[in-house]
C-alpha cells in the first residue's frame, strides 16, 4: 500500500464512492510546455491502492501512476510556473507548490 501523503480526511465519508478513494481534478492557471492547455486539464481518482488514474481532457488519454505522489512529480512539482491546483469533489482546493489546502466553504 502506498504511504502516499495527499491531504485527505478518512472520517469525511463520500457518499458517491468508497470513502477509500478520492476524486479530484487539475487546473492549470498556465502551460509553458503548451501540450495540455489551461484551465481544467485532468480529472483524476486516487484509489485505494494508492495508484492514480487520470484522464486528460479532452482528448480521453488515460495513465495510471504507482502512487499520488509520483504523479504530483511528473505532473505538477516539475512544471511549477504552471499555477497548477487540485480540486477535489468534496470542494477542497490544494495548492501543491505552496502546501495550502483551501477546505470547503461553509
Amino acid at each position: 500500500m502506498s504511504t502516499s501523503t495527499y491531504p485527505r480526511d478518512p472520517q469525511q465519508p463520500y457518499p458517491f464512492i468508497s470513502w477509500s478513494t478520492r476524486v479530484f481534478r487539475v487546473h492549470r492557471a498556465a502551460d509553458t510546455s503548451g501540450v495540455s492547455g489551461t484551465g481544467f486539464v485532468l480529472e483524476g481518482t486516487i484509489l485505494s491502492s494508492g495508484k492514480v488514474v487520470a484522464q486528460w481532457m479532452p482528448d480521453d488519454t488515460v495513465s495510471v501512476f504507482d502512487s499520488f505522489d509520483r504523479f504530483l512529480q511528473i505532473h505538477v512539482y516539475s512544471h511549477p510556473e504552471n499555477g497548477t491546483t487540485i480540486h477535489y469533489r468534496d470542494g477542497a482546493i490544494w495548492c501543491p507548490q505552496r502546501g495550502e489546502l483551501r477546505p470547503v466553504a461553509a
